[in-house]
């Protein structure tokens, strides 16, 4: 039976003759004509086949592939009655169950939401019908016997009214008091709304991402997607922390429901712990001369293999295991048993180069366990259910992946080159519609690009006609010296001697730190020959940028799309953060605790726009790297160990 768009929740009325079933996909997907997996250079586009939304994406294209034209289908309606809905089902005859009909949820997408509501939980008790809107923070509130809306409840942090990021999803009703208790899962609490009032009267503390609540007599059970983080993944890591082979591992909260006179004060708990209580302390002054931003995304490095064997800096200790530094300045390269090994190597000069010269950070995490959804947090699009959920089944040991066939959500199913689509789209949109909104300019070099495209699935509009044609997305297969010859040739055709007005921002992939099985003929003797690759193309971006003439109004940004890849003694989620530029204190080491919503922060602060979500509202800066006058010095490019990747004479053109 076909309910809708991507079926993600669902409940029976309690007479059990009702289905109720939410569909938080916006479109259903097509492949491009004649594509296939296996020969998709061939069969697949390029680049995506249109930005979203648009009138192409509304009504579909002409494309060309290396085969030839095709027509790519059109989207068609974002807001059908299929899309970010109810589907109502009658079940009484099991054998013929049919759909009654479909109730949209949540706000539309249209001018005030650049995304679909995302219902992502039901509930049905006596005469209504309770579903939470996951992108816009709210509960709808249905008549079971009218199927018609009869109240949309908002959840509202005080003072942060217009900026969503709660995130509720699953729910449960206690019938003795009244309550909805609701689990959200992006401020790690569960929400208590008045049913009698419609109103939200208190938040409970819960562990890291509830998604789901339940409740037997006066007990309280949430699951807790991510329970209390994963800890040290380094070996002869503290008794406690998770084996390195353990990337998720969950939680059950059990509680009894709290009196009503409780509230307030579990209530303020969770809202000290999220940092939504503004105590009116100004945020540090960052440099107003700085006018452009770049921010540099490498792919799954974790701190201390990278920058454990830095002991201080100017300003002190920095907290790091040198022994287990492997891509140090006294790294180790395994050869596998297939060739030498190598000890006491300096894998990473230029990263170490740039820590040196510029300033670093030993307190930053990446909010994401892949670097799927890494690149969702670093465009600001914190992942919604269905985005945590798919990412989850992709690496568990179904290993649920996209697939051509007859199901059309797994042609959704994101991979390491994905972009944000339309179902992943908050609210309030992404970094890209922010800076659309308030005229930031920006130009993207590799997000969201990779493999052949072999399906409709759309680009955010804004990301789509500001991203370079030429640059390479995630492909391993490429070396990092392509990408960053191919940087420095767009910008001297285009700012330099093209003339055209450099943007605000600059977004760079620099992926190939991911690694990938050595292949010694194209230049990859190792697996470090990748990390190496990408360390030498780091210093040559840096060495350009520091070179050229907007030098002394720039700001540079390095870090990773999550930490999977490697090993640290503090948490698995900690990672490398690098500032450079002549704002940027010298040989500094930051400890602020924070993390990619507070690197986020910090651009739109030094960009002058306002927060996005509640996520980088509520984050720490990174106020603190900067210093209070300039110091124009570049940077020179420190060349690697030529054993171990030797630039010339790896390939450095796309893919034969």
């Amino acid at each position: 039976m076909l309910v809708g768009r991507l079926p993600f929740a669902l409940t029976l009325s309690p007479d059990r003759q009702k289905l109720y079933v939410t569909n938080l996909g916006m479109f259903q997907y097509q492949p491009i004509p004649g594509a296939d997996p296996q020969q998709a250079r061939d069969t697949g586009l390029p680049f995506p086949a249109f930005g979203f939304p648009s009138a192409e994406a509304a009504a579909g294209a002409e494309r060309l592939t290396a085969r030839g034209k095709v027509q790519v289908a059109g989207l068609g309606d974002p807001n059908a009655r299929e899309s970010n809905s109810l589907a109502v089902v009658d079940v009484s005859n099991p054998v013929a169950a049919k759909v009654e009909t479909f109730i949209p949820t949540g706000v539309p997408f249209a001018e005030k939401s650049d995304g679909g509501s995302s219902p992502s939980g039901v509930v049905a008790i006596a005469n209504r019908v309770f579903v939470s809107n996951a992108a816009n923070d709210s509960i709808t509130v249905i008549d079971s016997r009218s199927n018609r809306v009869e109240a949309e409840i908002p959840i509202r942090i005080p003072g942060l009214e217009q900026l969503r990021g709660v995130l509720p999803i699953g729910m449960a009703y206690h019938e003795k008091t009244g309550w909805l208790l609701v689990a959200e899962a992006g401020i790690n609490a569960v929400g208590v709304i008045d049913t009698r009032e419609n109103r939200v009267i208190g938040h409970l503390p819960a562990a890291w991402f509830p998604t789901r609540v339940a409740i037997y007599q006066d007990t309280v059970f949430v699951a807790n997607a991510r329970g209390h983080g994963r800890g040290p993944n380094a070996p002869g890591g503290p008794r406690g922390s998770l084996l390195p082979t353990q990337a998720l591992q969950g939680s059950l909260s059990v509680f009894p429901l709290p009196a009503a006179e409780d509230l307030p004060h579990q209530t303020a708990l969770v809202m000290e712990a999220n940092g939504l209580i503004q105590h009116g302390n100004p945020p540090a002054p960052l440099p107003a001369a700085i006018r452009h931003v770049v921010l540099i995304v490498k792919a799954g490095r974790a701190y201390d293999e990278i920058f454990g064997d830095i002991a201080t800096a100017s300003n002190g200790a920095a907290l790091g295991s040198p022994e287990i530094a492997r891509f140090g300045t006294r790294g180790y390269v395994d050869g596998r048993g297939k060739r030498f090994s190598f000890k006491d190597v300096n894998v990473t000069p230029n990263h170490h180069g740039i820590a040196r010269q510029w300033a670093f950070s030993d307190n930053f995490y990446a909010d994401s366990d892949a670097g799927e959804d890494g690149r969702r947090w670093l465009v600001g699009a914190y992942p919604n259910a269905w985005t945590a959920s798919s990412l989850i089944a992709a690496a568990s040991d179904q290993r649920k992946d996209f697939r051509m066939g007859s199901a059309p959500g797994r042609l959704l199913f994101p991979g390491p080159a994905a972009f944000v689509d339309p179902e992943d789209q908050p609210e309030g949109g992404t970094i890209w519609h922010h800076f659309a909104r308030h005229g930031v300019t920006f130009y993207n070099f590799g997000e969201g690009i990779g493999a052949p495209v072999l399906t409709n699935v759309p680009m955010p509009q804004p990301l789509y006609g500001n991203t370079s044609r030429q640059y390479p997305g995630f492909n391993t297969n490429i070396s990092d010296q392509y990408r960053a010859a191919q940087f420095i040739r767009e910008m001297d055709e285009r700012y330099v001697k093209g003339g055209a007005e450099l943007p605000q921002f600059l977004f760079i992939r620099l992926p190939n730190d991911a690694m990938d099985d050595p292949r010694p003929e194209a230049g990859y003797p190792y697996d470090a020959s990748f990390v190496e690759d990408n360390d030498y193309a780091l210093g040559r971006i840096v060495e350009y940028l520091s070179g050229s003439k907007w030098w002394n109004e720039m700001a540079v940004f390095i870090t990773e799309d999550g930490a999977q890849g490697g090993i640290d003694h503090v948490d698995a989620h900690r990672t490398i953060l690098l500032a450079a530029g002549p704002w940027v204190r010298k040989n500094y080491v930051s400890h602020a605790n924070t993390s990619f919503p507070g690197l986020l922060k910090t651009i739109f602060r030094l960009l002058r726009v306002p927060p996005l979500n509640l996520w980088d509202a509520a984050a720490t800066d990174l106020s603190d790297l900067f210093a209070g006058q300039a110091d124009g010095a570049r940077y020179k490019a420190v060349a690697v160990d030529p054993r171990i990747f030797d630039p010339a004479a790896v390939h450095v053109g796309p893919v034969p």
